[in-house]
C-alpha cells in the first residue's frame, strides 16, 4: 500500500498578504495540518503520543520554491508521506501543487521523538515497525541540510514569545519562526522579494515570554542567513530570493 496522504484546498483570505498570494508562512501551516492528519491516521498523532509522554517536534525542514505561489480562491493539492526513519530522525516529505497539478513547492523535513517529561530525543524505530514508509524523495540525499551557526551576525530585531505563539507542546510554533524569518526579509529586500530555496534548523525550543534576538546578513554567495537566539541558539535558517 502506498502511505500517502492526499489534501485538496482552496487558499482563503486569511490565508494571503498584501500580494494576493498565500503567506509563505501559511503554506507551512497547510502542511502541518496534513502532516498531523496523516499522523493521527498512522496512530502517530498528538493525542496517542501524549499518552505516553511522547511527542514528535520538527528539527530540519528544507524547501524548494517550485514557481510563484498561490493566489488567493486558488485550489491547491498537496501529497505527504513518511519516508522511513535513521537513527534519532523521522522523514517526511512533502509535495505541493496547482489544479493543473504543476508542482509550486517541494519540502523535506526531519523529526526527533521527545520524551515530553524529561524533555531529550527518544529513537522512534519502534513506533515505525508498521509504518509503510515511501522511499520517493523530493530533494537529493542530503537534504535536509544541517546548517551551521553563523558568528557575529548584525543583530536585527527582538522578538518576545507571546501565548499567541505557543503550539500544544507549550513552545513556539515553527510556523512563527518562518514568520520571523519572512518578516526579516520583507524588512530588508521588499515586500516583492520572492522565496526560492529557504532551509531552517530548529536549535533550541522557546518558551513563553522569552526574548529572541534575531541576526541577519548575507553572505557572498548572495545567500540570506537569518537566525534566533536566546540564552541558546534557538534557529538558523538560510534563504535564497528567486530571481
Amino acid at each position: 500500500m502506498e502511505n500517502v496522504h492526499y489534501l485538496t484546498k482552496t487558499i482563503t483570505t486569511s490565508e494571503v498578504g498584501p500580494s494576493m498570494r498565500v503567506r509563505f508562512s501559511a503554506v507551512l501551516c497547510i502542511m502541518q495540518d496534513a502532516a498531523s492528519v496523516h499522523a493521527e491516521k498512522l496512530g502517530l498523532g498528538f493525542e496517542s503520543l501524549s499518552k505516553l509522554k511522547r511527542a514528535f517536534m520538527l528539527y530540519r525542514m528544507q524547501i524548494k520554491v517550485c514557481s510563484e505561489l498561490p493566489s488567493w480562491g486558488e485550489s491547491i493539492k498537496l501529497a505527504t508521506w513518511p519516508r522511513g526513519v535513521e537513527k534519532l530522525f523521522a522523514f517526511r516529505d512533502f509535495e505541493l501543487m496547482r489544479e493543473s497539478g504543476e508542482p509550486f513547492l517541494r519540502a523535506t523535513t526531519s523529526w526527533l521523538m521527545i520524551d515530553t517529561e524529561f524533555r531529550h530525543p527518544m529513537r522512534p524505530q519502534d513506533f515505525f515497525t508498521n509504518v509503510p514508509a515511501r522511499d520517493v524523495r523530493v530533494m537529493d540525499a542530503s537534504a535536509p541540510q544541517k546548517l551551521g551557526w553563523e558568528s557575529d551576525v548584525p543583530l536585527f530585531d527582538t522578538r518576545r514569545a507571546r501565548a499567541s505563539d505557543l503550539d500544544p507542546n507549550g513552545h513556539v510554533n515553527h510556523t512563527r519562526y518562518i514568520d520571523w524569518v519572512t518578516d526579516a526579509i520583507a524588512e530588508k529586500h521588499g515586500l516583492d522579494a520572492r522565496i526560492g530555496d529557504f532551509s531552517i534548523n530548529f536549535l533550541a525550543e522557546v518558551r513563553m515570554s522569552e526574548a529572541v534576538r534575531i541576526g541577519m546578513c548575507e553572505l557572498p554567495s548572495g545567500e540570506i542567513v537569518v537566525q534566533g537566539e536566546t540564552d541558546k541558539h534557538s534557529f538558523a535558517a538560510r534563504v535564497t530570493l528567486a530571481d
